[in-house]
């Protein structure tokens, strides 16, 4: 899992993007749960936040 604070990394139109996680989701949903595990509240550089899939999200390197 990964922790709040964290940098992450995912695909957005072809080219990645970066955020820091503010949150995170545990699905109560069985088949959700099994597939994914949580979900994660990422707020981007812009002040926006989206909303990604643990399958989707990874760490990102620092620059």
């Amino acid at each position: 899992m990964i922790g709040k604070g964290t940098l992450v990394q995912w695909q957005s139109n072809r080219k990645p993007a970066k955020g820091l996680v503010k949150d995170y989701y545990k699905f109560k949903s069985k088949d959700w749960a099994d597939k994914y595990n949580y979900a994660y509240l990422i707020e981007k550089p812009n002040q926006k936040y989206v909303l990604k899939l643990s399958s989707d999200v990874f760490l990102a390197e620092e620059q």
